[in-house]
């Protein structure tokens, strides 16, 4: 069974303004599960060796199910520190740096 890494933004930002950024590694399985009654909105996800774990949306800017070898992980596992848009399976789109100099 193949494993990706769950990549959360939360809501809160750093000294420097970007969401704060966590990776769940060796995820085999992800719901997002919404209670109808309660309205309570959920990340569920079991990891390789069967644990499992669940994160309130609520606390949630942003997430993405993306390959462990993708930009994304790598970035959030290096903990880098730059501008960067990525898409749905953690590829980059472009940083900062590239959009100014797309515009000049």
């Amino acid at each position: 069974m193949e494993t990706k890494d769950l990549v959360i933004a939360w809501n809160s930002t750093d000294e420097d303004d970007r969401f704060e950024l966590e990776s769940f590694e060796q995820v085999v399985a992800l719901s997002y599960v919404k209670n109808l009654v309660a309205g309570d909105e959920s990340l569920q996800f079991t990891y390789a060796n069967g644990n499992q774990a669940n994160i309130d949306i609520f606390d949630v800017e942003w997430f993405r199910y993306v390959p462990h070898d993708s930009h994304l992980a790598n970035y959030v596992r290096s903990k880098g520190k730059g501008d960067y848009e990525w898409d749905e399976q953690g590829n980059v789109l472009a940083n900062e740096k590239e959009r100014r100099t797309m515009k000049k």
